[in-house]
């Protein structure tokens, strides 16, 4: 009977470890990435893949209006998600110490009606001031206090649409979105021609799927950027557009 304990409880360890986000070591932006304007979509009925993730990183300093020293940032729950979807977090623990990162990763499925909803990271956090010393505060008024002096703090939403639109703002990326000359040697451009507001990240990734280029894109109408990528390895690459509404992708071939 031990032995059977044993085993059910390796399992249950392997399976939450393979739930787990990789976290981004080199991460180093203030808060939570990518901003909740290109994180995916959620499509109703879909279950979610592993592009579902959020990084976290927790400043060993921050400007909250008077400047203070961060000791830790504790998130003990994530509540407002759409039903039937859950998280889990890497690392586990509650506490993420100043300088150091996380990740969150969203899994399940959901028919929730379509529309944003607003997520509530409950949880505290230590920090040091000049006026206050030593003091833990929750984390709600961690994000009032961002609000008033536009740091980063802990506000995000998420959004669930419908599968039909989707795939039919998919099929229009995909034909406005260009990628030329290919084959290149690593300097190519990009060029998309959209009648609406394109708003997202544009991206190159490799065959194991890790971002070798990124940028933010805001745009409407003609777009061109050039992207030189002359330090790369040769071989196939995807350029990936994931924008607030849809993805699209074309494969790349560097010689």
């Amino acid at each position: 009977m031990k032995k059977m304990y044993l085993f059910v409880f390796s399992l249950f360890t392997v399976a939450l470890a393979s739930a787990q986000c990789t976290v981004d070591v080199n991460n180093n932006v203030q808060g939570i990435t990518p901003p909740d304007s290109v994180f995916p979509a959620i499509i109703q009925g879909q279950t979610l893949d592993n592009s579902y993730v959020a990084q976290i990183h927790v400043p060993t300093t921050s400007n909250l209006g008077i400047q203070a020293t961060v000791y830790w940032i504790a998130i003990f729950n994530i509540t407002g998600l759409p039903s039937g979807i859950t998280y889990t977090k890497n690392p586990v623990l509650d506490t993420i110490y100043g300088g150091n990162n996380a990740c969150v990763q969203l899994h399940g499925v959901t028919n929730d009606v379509e529309g944003e909803y607003p997520l509530n990271f409950v949880g505290a956090v230590k920090v040091n001031t000049s006026f206050t010393g030593d003091t833990i505060i929750p984390l709600a008024m961690l994000n009032l206090l961002a609000a008033q002096s536009g740091a980063e703090g802990f506000g995000y939403k998420v959004r669930v649409v419908d599968p039909t639109g989707v795939n039919t703002i998919n099929e229009q990326l995909a034909t406005a979105l260009q990628v030329m000359p290919n084959p290149s040697h690593g300097r190519f451009d990009v060029k998309l021609d959209m009648y609406e507001k394109v708003e997202g990240e544009l991206s190159v990734l490799d065959i194991t799927g890790k971002t070798v280029y990124s940028q933010a894109i805001n745009t409407i109408g003609a777009y061109t950027t050039n992207i030189d990528l002359g330090g790369v390895a040769k071989g196939m690459y995807v350029v990936q557009l994931k924008t607030t509404k849809g993805l699209a992708s074309k494969k790349l071939s560097i010689e």
